[in-house]
């Protein structure tokens, strides 16, 4: 009975000890573009900070469109694109939010100097990456703005 349970522990530590064990998790990382806000993941990567948690990520430029198809079809194991992520969710695919790079995710409404409130918007064409931008729905939504089209 020691016997078994010693044979076992130096099996467990073998394995642990084995190159195979501490190899690190490879991680196909979905990035639309090299931008300030995707900046996290490529100095993560440069010190090291992947590796300390025994991960390999392969950061992966595409159009996040392209990029939510190949998350849904398996060929990505994570998308860095909230926007296209958050529209597909809203169609009903099977995709969740682990977590944000940011405390919150980031929002900009831009307008010409001469807009200098989301009232001022009623009325005025407004462009979104979207029909289904949830950003500027919650953004402008009870400020009697309507959807176009």
């Amino acid at each position: 009975m020691i016997l078994r349970a010693i044979a076992t522990f130096a099996f467990v530590l073998l394995a642990q000890s084995s190159p195979a064990a501490s190899a690190p998790t490879k991680v196909t990382i979905h990035v639309p573009s090299k931008s300030l806000s995707i900046m996290p993941y490529y100095f993560g990567k440069d010190k090291g900070f992947f590796a300390a948690e025994q991960i390999e990520p392969q950061l992966v430029m595409m159009s996040p469109p392209t990029a939510i198809a190949a998350l849904v079809g398996g060929e990505l194991d994570f998308s860095s694109t909230t926007g296209a992520a958050t529209s597909a969710i809203m169609r009903g695919l099977p995709l969740r939010r682990v977590f944000y790079v940011q405390q919150d995710p980031v929002h900009v409404l831009l307008a010409q100097p001469e807009i200098k409130s989301v009232e001022a918007l009623i009325g005025k064409t407004v462009g979104v990456t979207a029909l289904t931008d949830a950003a500027l729905r919650r953004g402008t939504s009870g400020k009697g703005l309507r959807k176009v089209g």
